[in-house]
């Protein structure tokens, strides 16, 4: 693609045209200078709507719309980035971040953009993109495919044994890094307890019941604590406006029935002869 004329080269043009004496025409005024008759006629023509001749659209006009316009384009490009990251947020460059820009890169998003809103650096991600697949990850491939043999030829070995076989194998690896596989493609031994999310449900919530002296079956009227087991509450807010309440055994209590309240002092009370 040729390079457009300076801007000087055409005002100069353009003058020399509109001041050419009578009998020259633009072809000629356009041949001395070795520009096209069709160019200077477009010249001239934005000459004269840049100085209000001619209705149209002036040249500062045209390049804040096409600003504009750009940065339009780059806010939505900016905005199609953070809302593909969304869901890989967290995930680690190399399987998650690094083929989005990949594919963002496919759709028409420049890697300058994507780099710059999610905060890269671009040299990391070209070199990925020229080796997506790295030593550790294929070497971690090799280990669990090991183990996944092993586990296959012998459910009922544990990771300890699974590692030792791998080894065996050429899979050269740690026992912690034997658990480590194992827990995350969850290869137990069949001999392991039951590995699921639902747990046993436990022993049932007690009521907050309890039997009164003489049998009747009272519930808790108030949260207050007394320092005797024989009188009421005197911190309970509903003191004044509760009637057949007693304290057993440092609580307030509230008689569920019209039976006769229990003995004054809880059990350890002495007896009363009636």
């Amino acid at each position: 693609m040729p390079k457009p004329y300076p801007e000087e080269f055409r005002q100069d043009v353009v003058r020399v045209a509109r001041n050419r004496g009578p009998g020259v025409t633009v072809e000629q005024v356009a041949a001395d200078f070795g520009v096209h008759a069709m160019t200077l006629w477009k010249w001239m023509r934005r000459a004269d709507i840049d100085d209000g001749t001619k209705p149209g659209t002036t040249s500062q006009d045209n390049a804040e719309l096409r600003e504009a316009r750009r940065r339009i384009k780059l806010l939505e490009q900016e905005n199609e980035v953070l809302r593909r990251a969304l869901p890989v947020a967290g995930a680690s460059a190399g399987k998650g971040i690094y083929p989005l820009v990949k594919e963002l890169a496919a759709g028409g998003v420049p890697v300058t953009v994507t780099c710059r809103v999610l905060k890269l650096a671009r040299q990391p991600y070209y070199r990925w993109l020229d080796r997506p697949v790295t030593t550790a990850v294929l070497e971690e491939a090799y280990r669990a495919n090991a183990l996944f043999d092993a586990h296959r030829e012998d459910p009922e070995f544990g990771y300890r044994f699974l590692a030792d076989e791998a080894r065996d194998a050429g899979a050269v690896m740690a026992d912690r890094t034997a658990w480590r596989i194992c827990r995350d493609n969850s290869w137990w031994s069949v001999f392991g307890k039951k590995r699921g999310s639902i747990k046993k449900a436990g022993p049932p919530v007690h009521d907050d019941l309890a039997e009164g002296l003489h049998g009747v079956r009272l519930t808790p009227a108030c949260a207050g604590r007394t320092r005797g087991s024989a009188r009421q509450c005197p911190r309970c807010p509903a003191h004044p406006r509760l009637r057949g309440e007693e304290t057993v055994g440092g609580k307030h209590w509230r008689r569920n029935n019209g039976s006769p309240p229990p003995a004054r002092g809880g059990p350890n009370a002495p007896a009363t002869s009636s």
